[in-house]
């Protein structure tokens, strides 16, 4: 008998001596692919290139952390040598590192602008040279040290986190990395993962089955892998930003740039301004403005064009109180001439986008709305939930932009130490950035332009702005016909080309974008607004000072950049401006451009109120279901949470099952036996492991007494005197588990009920 209970100890202590040897290999295999693929990733993210060197470090230092600490029986000697040599290079060299560090920065956020469309501050290129194999050393001596000191610690959660943080940055910022980049990452990540728990036969058939998954997949998608998961998560990205948007700011039916969907921006009448004003002259509110036209939208402009020559301009122009948005008020304020009357006017937001704080380009001050001037567009809210009550005063001006001529005083040498200077200085750097980005103009849009308003001979020497606005006015109303809710584009068709040769019919979006491009070839900066628009019969029609505008007053403009005065509206669309013309720029159209047109102005003037054409009210109402649409995102997202936890608890619980019915009875004895004493020691304060049989002392034990005593006791046979336990006394210990499990979740509610009362 003495004999077979030798033998049964031997072998059981040589599998334990295998399975640690087979952990430690997993685990120090496991570190050294998440150190590597973590590495590798940073430098694909800093745009730079991998070093063998830091590489063949990261490996050295997790096989020399494995063996110290295994040696010095777990204490962490090795994690803590590999740190103390990594600060000793980053203080022998911190200058190195740091511009490193500076230049990985300036990259990501470089990428980042690019992707998202942001203007964060970008550092200036930095040379790498030999500065990037020591930052490499010195990271992976840290990362080796951390990841080893996770594992050891059976920190899974955060060795979760880098290993996925750095992929899902690079997701996040469309970085094509290799498949086998990835596949060294998260094949290191699943080795950790299986050392941390399971039988070593149930961690290698896990690992194999995920690797053969995952080759599979990628042989599949191996065609088109990096495309269409770049244009997929671009589509995710877009939605989850939209959907994100709409619960913080609401919608309305501004396109906001997008000309596909211009044909319905007047197609409700819903409640959006709430305006109180004190004169009654027709007020533009702008909100979304687009600089740059391409893929039948307008968009703002990327990053780039506020970096170069003019990086730091605007931050530097609200140095000298020189706003954009408000330019047109710092040059009556330091102008010699009539300043003119002031216009007091206070907005509350019902129904429109929150995100935008609108305001005329005549706008002087500012009240009562917690904002930032966005770029040089225009202002946007600095709540999470936008604005929706605010006021301003502005300018009330009566003459159109288009005879307004600056003041002879800005051609004048004026003392650059007075506020006139320093509005002069700061004016002509934002002209100089106006003239060099705000003329831009493809070739295919310029010869359309100059096909359509001039029959290809150009604009000859006509570049005044006044001449520029009567030729693009009377070319417009004789080409096109205003219609308040026009033909949709087609989605294979280019919008100003089809506007402008086929569909001839178009609202305010509609004119304007084609007004911005005219502009531009004749010389002069031009830009694309959209907002609401407050016509002075409106004002008159009012209930005393209080006017509220709805869907039907939404309405896009040109705004043309007059030297000195800023960014200032120009009224293309007929029936929204007097329409005076010179008798020399009248011009005539071809014929063939006649097509599907009146042939003759429509004469309609400003001074009347125009009246859309009646719309079909089948045709332009608009469901009741797509009110409830905000919900529908948050309804998926919570269904897609739900699944996913109950998916992960599912496979967690078969997992565990499967691993339970594949140990031997004393190893499922042991099993059960540690989540007996945890339950319990949860349960009563008073309990300790070392002496369990004395709870049984308490009279209100909510499971079988004999039982338990009988499980501890064959429990003390099985460590003490290796003694193997019976299929049945293996079940008689499962069938306790039950009684302890019930008991502890029973008590543990009964505990969240006292709580909450």
């Amino acid at each position: 008998m003495k004999e077979k209970r030798k033998i049964v100890v031997l072998r059981d202590r040589r599998e334990k001596r295998s399975n640690t040897v087979s952990s430690m290999i997993l685990k120090t295999v496991g570190a050294m692919g998440i150190t590597v693929g973590v590495m590798m990733v940073f430098f694909v993210l800093g745009g730079i290139p991998v070093f063998f060197m830091p590489v063949c470090v990261a490996l050295f230092s997790v096989a020399a952390i494995t063996g110290i600490d295994t040696t010095s029986k777990g204490r962490p000697y090795g994690s803590i040598l590999c740190l103390l040599l990594a600060a000793l290079l980053f203080f022998l060299f911190v200058s190195n590192v740091l511009r490193c560090i500076y230049g990985w920065v300036g990259h990501i956020r470089h990428t980042w602008n690019q992707v998202f469309g942001t203007f964060y501050e970008e550092s200036v290129s930095v040379s790498y040279g030999g500065d990037l194999q020591i930052t490499g050393v010195i990271l992976a001596l840290s990362l080796s040290s951390a990841i080893c000191q996770l594992q050891r610690r059976k920190y899974f959660f955060l060795l979760s986190v880098v290993v996925f943080a750095p992929l899902c940055l690079s997701l996040l910022l469309c970085l094509a990395l290799p498949f086998w980049m990835i596949a060294v990452l998260t094949a290191g990540w699943f080795m950790a993962w299986c050392s941390m728990s399971g039988p070593s036969k149930v961690r290698w058939e896990s690992f194999f089955l995920a690797a053969a998954s995952g080759v599979f997949l990628y042989s599949i998608s191996a065609v088109c892998s990096g495309v269409l998961w770049q244009e997929n998560s671009a589509k995710f990205r877009s939605g989850v930003k939209a959907g994100i948007e709409k619960i913080r700011f609401g919608e309305d039916t501004l396109p906001e740039g997008d000309l596909l969907k211009a044909s319905r921006m007047l197609a409700t009448e819903d409640e959006r301004l709430e305006i109180e004003t004190e004169t009654d002259g027709p007020l533009y509110l702008r909100g979304f403005v687009g600089s740059v036209y391409e893929e039948n939208r307008w968009k703002p402009f990327r990053a780039e064009a506020y970096g170069g020559e003019f990086a730091g301009m605007l931050s530097w122009l609200s140095g000298q109180d020189f706003y954009p948005g408000m330019q047109y008020a710092n040059y009556k304020n330091v102008s010699p001439e009539e300043i003119g009357t002031e216009r007091r006017v206070s907005i509350k937001n019902v129904g429109a986008n929150r995100r935008y704080i609108y305001l005329p380009e005549t706008v002087c001050g500012l009240s009562e709305a917690s904002g930032a001037w966005k770029q040089d567009w225009s202002m946007e809210a600095s709540g999470w939930f936008g604005e929706r009550e605010y006021g301003f005063t502005c300018y009330d001006t009566q003459e159109g932009a288009e005879i307004q001529i600056p003041g002879e005083w800005m051609y004048q040498d004026i003392k650059k130490d007075g506020e006139a200077g320093q509005f002069l200085q700061a004016e002509q750097v934002y002209r100089s950035f106006v003239y060099k980005n705000y003329l831009g103009l493809e070739e295919e849009q310029r010869e359309l332009i100059d096909q359509v308003f001039f029959q290809g001979n150009g604009w000859g020497g006509e570049k005044e702005l006044y001449t520029a606005t009567s030729r693009i006015r009377t070319v417009l109303c004789i080409l096109a016909k205003y219609q308040e809710n026009p033909e949709k584009v087609p989605e294979n068709k280019e919008f100003l080309t089809w506007f402008l040769k086929e569909g001839k019919e178009g609202n305010s979006a509609y004119y304007a974008s084609a007004a911005v491009l005219a502009y531009r070839a004749a010389g002069i900066p031009a830009r694309y607004a959209e907002g609401y628009l407050l016509t002075e019969k409106q004002v008159e029609q009012g209930e005393g000072n209080t006017v509220t505008l709805s869907g039907k007053n939404v309405h896009a403009w040109v705004e043309v950049y007059i030297d000195g005065m800023g960014w200032r509206v120009m009224e293309v669309t007929p029936g929204f401006y007097e329409e005076v013309y010179e008798a020399d720029v009248v011009v005539a159209v071809p014929d063939e451009e006649l097509d599907g047109t009146n042939g003759e102005l429509p004469g309609v003037s400003a001074v009347e109120e125009y009246e859309p054409p009646a719309r079909e009210e089948e045709e332009l109402s608009v469901p009741a279901q797509k009110k409830t649409r905000v919900f529908h995102p948050l309804i998926l997202l919570a269904f897609l949470v739900f699944f996913l936890v109950k998916s992960i608890k599912l496979a967690r619980g078969l997992y565990l099952r499967w691993r339970y019915k594949r140990m031997r009875e004393e190893v499922r004895m042991d099993f059960l036996y540690c989540r007996i004493m945890d339950m319990m020691r949860k349960m009563y304060k008073e309990f300790h492991s070392d002496q369990p049989l004395k709870i049984l002392e308490k009279e209100d034990l909510p499971f079988d007494r004999t039982l338990y005593e009988r499980t501890v006791r064959r429990m003390e046979k099985l460590v003490y005197g290796q003694i193997k336990p019976t299929a049945r006394e293996v079940s008689a210990a499962e069938a306790l588990a039950i009684q302890v499990y019930t008991a502890f979740h029973r008590k543990r509610k009964f505990r969240n009920i006292q709580k909450m009362a």
